[in-house]
């Protein structure tokens, strides 16, 4: 088995082993009060292990019933190098956090927990940040973060939208020039030069596009009053191959099996996903790495990103594309365009951080600047 961590009584934390992660995609991540009949889709990773994979350095932790052997949580945790205040520091970041329904009540997310507090301590002397995203909406999380040292500092907010009809555009202006670049060395410069005034954004682009998961970038051009240049970008992130995404219909929620049981919900869900990707495999994108260098402060007659992202819209569609995401701090000035069409509720976030006697400091710097959010979970 895995190396042994912490056992209580039938309870045992332990790190992970490949063939967990067939167990760990079949645990809900649905909270225990969550209304199944307002969902439209629902996402699972068939390996549990690929996010944490994304990043060179990390752990993964798992909880275990030690009568049965039954995999009833996990927890993940990424190590990061990400700038903050124009300096390289270390972060952690858990996510992925799961517990099964019918254990929620013993603690063991406080367990898997302490496992990233202590990393957390190993590394003091580096001066290291632990960062959390957490739905808003998700009461038990709220509880279980105001009885530790993490404080909210940072307002989230995922949009999404449905992909089915196009954007009939009027004859575009002369002026603009609209592009698909799939240059990962000239999209990572472009990244390194409008990004360099963000907060919490990578050392090095190189893990976020130097990958299977990166697709392409969009740029958009236009010139203006005395030859001024403005630019925009939509990079795509294909999260086809991170989860999968399936609808969810009216019967499969109101069946007997599943009515008000989230697990055999997802035991519904997962057995479906084969077939789903076989016929759809653009199931759904996420959008990163936005920008636009026009005036956001100034009232807008014509805005570049606006025309980009319906043309972005509409190349996704004849991909065959059904759904797009983004995740952005509330701070962003594209936050506005989003959702690109109603229909989808979106959902607010919180980031929680812990940072030692460096908190007022910090604050101060999360609410002067924007942030770069890469990949909100989904």
């Amino acid at each position: 088995m895995g190396r042994l961590i912490w056992r209580n009584e039938n309870i045992v934390i332990r790190e992970y082993k490949t063939k967990d992660k067939d167990f760990l995609s079949r645990i809900s991540r649905l909270p225990n009060n969550c209304d199944f009949h307002s969902l439209q889709a629902y996402s699972f990773c068939d390996d549990y292990s690929i996010r944490r994979s994304m990043t060179q350095n990390g752990f993964i932790w798992v909880a275990e019933d030690d009568i049965t052997n039954k995999v009833i949580g996990g927890l993940c945790l990424a190590e990061k190098r990400l700038k903050i205040n124009g300096v390289e520091r270390l972060f952690f970041y858990p996510f992925d956090a799961i517990v099964d329904p019918e254990y929620r009540s013993l603690s063991i997310l406080k367990r898997l927990t302490d496992l990233a507090t202590l990393t957390f301590m190993e590394h003091y002397d580096l001066k290291p940040i632990t960062y959390t995203s957490t739905s808003i909406t998700n009461e038990n999380m709220d509880r279980f973060y105001k009885n530790t040292s993490m404080k909210e500092m940072v307002q989230q907010v995922q949009h999404a939208w449905r992909v089915e009809h196009p954007f009939i555009e009027p004859q575009r202006d002369e002026r603009v020039k609209i592009w698909k670049e799939r240059d990962c060395h000239l999209v990572k410069e472009k990244f390194d030069i409008h990004f360099k005034n963000y907060e919490m954004v990578p050392v090095e682009f190189d893990e976020l596009l130097f990958n299977k998961f990166y697709k392409h970038s969009y740029f958009a051009q236009f010139k203006g009053e005395n030859n001024k240049m403005i630019e925009a970008s939509i990079s795509i992130w294909d999260q086809n191959k991170v989860s999968t995404l399936v609808n969810l219909t009216p019967s499969m929620l109101s069946s007997n099996e599943i009515r008000g049981n989230s697990n055999q919900l997802v035991d519904e869900i997962t057995s479906r996903n084969t077939r789903q990707q076989q016929n759809n495999p653009n199931h759904f994108f996420q959008l990163f790495g936005c920008y636009s260098t026009e005036n956001f402060n100034d009232p807008l007659e014509y805005s570049l990103f606006y025309e980009l992202l319906k043309f972005v819209h509409n190349d996704c569609l004849n991909m065959g594309v059904e759904y797009l995401f983004i995740g952005l701090s509330k701070t962003d000035p594209i936050d506005r365009y989003f959702p690109l069409l109603p229909g989808i509720k979106s959902l607010p976030f919180v980031m929680h951080f812990c940072l030692g006697n460096e908190e007022d400091h910090i604050q101060e710097i999360m609410v002067s600047y924007y942030f770069m959010l890469i990949l909100i979970i989904i």
